[in-house]
């Protein structure tokens, strides 16, 4: 950098940014700040296994829902999803951190009402990965097909 060592240069007036290390995200699942709710990183997260895109779809919903003021319960400890021992300090547990964002949205899939209604999306949702589809089943972003996506 043009200030020498490794750190990234910033902007006139600015101070230079940390050397090595990345900037920390936000409070709320690495989302978003309680200071400045309007501004969401999405996507930025990283999960042990899985894909971005579905955790970033996930977290788009749970953005909406939070802007809202339609997030439920308690917030998940992120201590229930980070990864410890990992070198990234935004590393998380694929299937926590989505079932964490889930939980808050209300759009976690209810199994009893799919074990009644339809037994195969009850199946792969309980045992199944944690993908998109699962949380299009119930709550506020459920769609109609999701459970032929699902099943």
């Amino acid at each position: 950098s043009p200030r020498g060592g490794r750190g990234r240069a910033a902007a006139d007036g600015d101070e230079p940014l940390p050397a090595g290390g990345d900037e920390p995200l936000p409070s709320e699942h690495s989302i978003c700040d309680p200071d400045e709710p309007t501004l969401a990183f999405i996507g930025f997260v990283r999960p042990n296994v899985g894909a971005i895109p579905p955790m970033a779809e996930l977290q788009s919903m749970w953005w909406i829902q939070r802007l809202r003021g339609k997030t439920l319960g308690p917030r998940v400890d992120s201590s229930r999803y980070r990864l410890t021992g990992c070198k990234l300090a935004y590393g998380v547990d694929y299937g926590n951190y989505m079932f964490a964002l889930a939980n808050e949205i209300g759009c976690r899939p209810d199994l009893l009402r799919w074990i009644v209604e339809r037994p195969s999306v009850a199946v792969a949702a309980a045992f199944g990965q944690a993908h998109a589809p699962l949380f299009r089943l119930d709550g506020p972003f459920a769609t109609a097909d999701a459970s032929d996506v699902v099943a």
